[in-house]
């Protein structure tokens, strides 16, 4: 009976799925500020601001990489 319910409402699903992956990326955004609090004591602010963007930047072109997404057309790069 599931499986008609889900059929009926395709919706719903990707929506319970987006949720979940916001609440993942939420809860680990909480964590960054705890744990940058704790690296400045150790490091000097500017290294740590450029390792956490080059991390997130080497994360996103893995990401892209992997779903295979394709490059942007010169007219998608402005709004």
């Amino acid at each position: 009976m599931e499986r008609a319910s889900s059929l009926q409402n395709p919706g719903r699903e990707k929506s319970a799925s987006g949720w979940l992956n916001g609440f993942i990326g939420v809860l680990i955004f909480s964590g960054s500020l705890p744990a940058t609090r704790l690296a400045v004591l150790e490091f000097d602010p500017v290294f740590l601001t450029v390792a956490r963007a080059s991390i997130a930047g080497l994360l996103a072109l893995c990401m892209l990489w992997l779903f295979r997404e394709s490059a942007r057309r010169g007219i998608n790069w402005c709004p």
